[in-house]
């Protein structure tokens, strides 16, 4: 169908039916932009030849034929740009699909440039300056990769005033831009990471925000893996140190300005040992004490065989978790760390049991105890390891986990039982219920 034609049927769907207009008029200019002179006439000078190249544009446009949709929407934009907010809206995107056409390769420049001049006047006569930078730094990256000063600001813009959902899309191309500046040496480390640690802070502000709602959870988990992908090469301890271990001695009680260097740490797995980042979890955890922090500092000074940190911190850990389970297995551990001091071993296991009566280690531990406390004269000393049985014993009954365990130690502990004689020679027997007078655990006898 020729112009001829085209121009033909529009002018009978005029003169029949104006309805059409309506829908094509989606949104109004701001108050702002109505004031302006090119404004008090939305339509332009002629509005029914507006309406008909908006017309024709938005049929050629929505079957893909960019050389007609082109020359109808370049009159629109040109004469009627308050028309209708649609004309910025599409423009992009048909644009967009030239330039990355070969067939219009010797018109890449200039529609390059056209495409630049479509945003700020969108945001002229229609607003939404936020959203609408946000969508102008990705085709200045795009097209225009170069001016990394530019997209950048544009997107800090967006990232900074966008009132609707932030895209993710714009965000991961923002530190793209951001990194390829650091690369470049135009834009410093200290702000690439700075920018790394508002974003992933803001994708896990989005995932709490949006538990109830899988599709925008997932979306923000994704995002928050790929910016973590792409910063993975960058996030250095040496890098890190360099930046940040002077602002942390100008500023040693700054709790977020710590927990952003540890964040930032806790990329780099050969700094999971070092000592800046463990003296910066010890600082956390003097500011803001938290189980978490404390079973981190717990572990880390057990694998380097400082117990006495360790037990300190699994200690803390136990008295601040909320978590039952926790506690407990912390009670375990400090049992287990503790074993050597009996009176000790045995009151992170009494406190174990009292969370949970059917802990079988707890009754383990307290049964090794019993053996390692005995005490008075020969045939006391042998009743311990029937003492010790009777705990093991129970830790099977109420906890079939450690049955095997707890079956080990029965068998070394029998070997350790009163000599028949050494009973008899007291006036007991096997089954006797006795009392061991220094340690007052009572037990039934056993004799070897």
């Amino acid at each position: 169908m020729n112009d001829k034609q085209k121009i033909g049927l529009l002018m009978i769907a005029l003169l029949c039916n104006f309805t059409f207009l309506a829908t094509a008029q989606s949104n109004k200019p701001t108050d702002d932009a109505m004031k302006l002179p090119e404004c008090i006439k939305s339509h332009g000078i002629d509005s029914l030849e507006t309406r008909k190249n908006m017309s024709l544009f938005q049929e050629d446009f929505k079957n893909k034929d960019y050389d007609y949709a082109y020359k109808w929407w370049s009159y629109v934009f040109n004469n009627a740009p308050c028309s209708y907010k649609s004309i910025h809206q599409n423009g992009p995107a048909m644009i967009s699909k030239m330039i990355d056409n070969p067939v219009y390769a010797s018109r890449k420049a200039k529609l390059i440039d056209t495409l630049m001049m479509v945003f700020p006047t969108r945001i002229k006569y229609f607003g939404e300056e936020a959203f609408v930078k946000g969508l102008w730094a990705y085709y200045k990256s795009k097209y225009q990769g170069e001016q990394m000063s530019e997209i950048m600001t544009m997107y800090d813009y967006y990232y900074s005033n966008a009132t609707e959902k932030l895209d993710e899309f714009y965000l991961r191309d923002y530190l793209r831009v951001a990194i390829n500046a650091s690369k470049k040496n135009t834009y410093s480390k200290e702000n690439l990471f700075d920018l790394y640690d508002r974003m992933s802070t803001t994708a896990e502000q989005q995932k709490i925000a949006n538990e109830l709602d899988s599709v925008e959870y997932k979306n923000w988990d994704v995002f928050y893996k790929n910016i973590d992908k792409m910063m993975l090469p960058y996030l250095k301890g040496a890098d890190i140190d360099a930046i940040f271990q002077p602002k942390l001695k100008a500023n040693p009680e700054d709790k977020n300005l710590v927990n952003k260097v540890i964040k930032l740490y806790k990329s780099d797995p050969l700094y999971k040992d070092h000592p800046n980042f463990i003296g910066l979890i010890e600082k956390s955890y003097s500011l803001e004490p938290s189980a978490l922090s404390a079973e981190q500092l717990a572990r880390y000074f057990e694998g380097k065989k400082n117990m006495t940190k360790a037990n300190f911190y699994y200690e803390k850990a136990a008295e601040l978790s909320n978590d039952n389970g926790k506690k407990e297995d912390f009670y375990i551990k400090l049992a287990k760390n503790n074993i050597s001091n009996i009176n000790v071993a045995k009151s992170y296991a009494n406190k174990a049991l009292s969370i949970n009566s059917n802990n079988g280690q707890a009754y383990i531990i307290l049964g090794k105890a019993a053996y390692r406390n005995k005490c008075g004269n020969k045939l006391e000393q042998a009743a311990a390891a029937c003492v010790a049985v009777d705990y093991f014993n129970k830790a099977k009954s109420v906890d079939p986990s450690c049955s095997a365990e707890a079956n080990q130690e029965i068998a070394n502990h029998s070997k350790f039982f009163p000599l028949k004689s050494d009973a008899f020679f007291y006036g007991l027997k096997e089954g006797d219920s006795y009392t061991i007078g220094c340690s007052g655990e009572t037990t039934t006898i056993r004799v070897k």
